[in-house]
């Protein structure tokens, strides 16, 4: 096996969190270890999306031994984003970037007129709520607040400057992305 040349690869998920994204960044990451890396810096700009998908990043990313992981965010992190920024053992974000919290909600596209039974609605209900336990714990296990702080923080809907973010422990430390000249940089985005 030949040499790495670059030690590090920079990957930007400025998406939000579906089917096709979760796997573009999965197949990024195994493909590089793979190629022998074990530095990844992630820039992550992103609305949340689909829970499933998030803690299985999450639990992925926690998985991997041997392997440094930098977050870093580059704007805004909503929603279930924050679990795979809280991947990082070590974790940044720009001065003028936010973090939002709120609890797991069910989005109906396309539904129209639908008509949903009270045993669907009740299965929902107790997905939406396993969702949010699941969530808080793996907030509450990297930050300064337990799972019932952090099921409090979600229902008081706040977004959370770069500054509030450092004092809960959301973020080791605030300063501006600067990528390193030469080194591989893989973009995933909505499009």
């Amino acid at each position: 096996m030949e040499p790495i040349v670059n030690p590090i690869v920079y990957i930007n998920f400025i998406a939000e969190i579906n089917d096709r994204t979760a796997g573009n960044l999965l197949f990024i990451i195994t493909d590089q270890l793979r190629s022998g890396i074990r530095k990844f810096h992630i820039n992550i700009a992103s609305n949340g999306g689909i829970v499933f998908h998030a803690v299985s990043i999450f639990n992925f990313l926690n998985g991997i031994e041997n392997v440094e992981i930098h977050t870093h965010n580059l704007g805004q992190i909503d929603s279930s984003a924050n679990l795979i920024f809280l991947a990082g053992s070590s974790r940044s974000a720009s001065k003028a970037s936010t973090f939002l919290l709120h609890p797991p909600q069910m989005n109906f596209r396309n539904a129209g007129e639908a008509s949903l039974p009270i045993d669907f609605l009740k299965e929902r209900l107790q997905s939406l709520e396993k969702d949010q336990a699941k969530m808080a714990e793996i907030i509450a296990s990297r930050i300064l607040k337990g799972p019932d702080e952090v099921i409090r923080m979600f229902n008081e809907r706040k977004t959370y400057s770069s500054e509030e973010a450092l004092d809960i422990g959301f973020i080791h430390e605030i300063r501006e992305f600067v990528g390193t000249p030469n080194v591989p940089i893989y973009t995933i985005t909505n499009q």
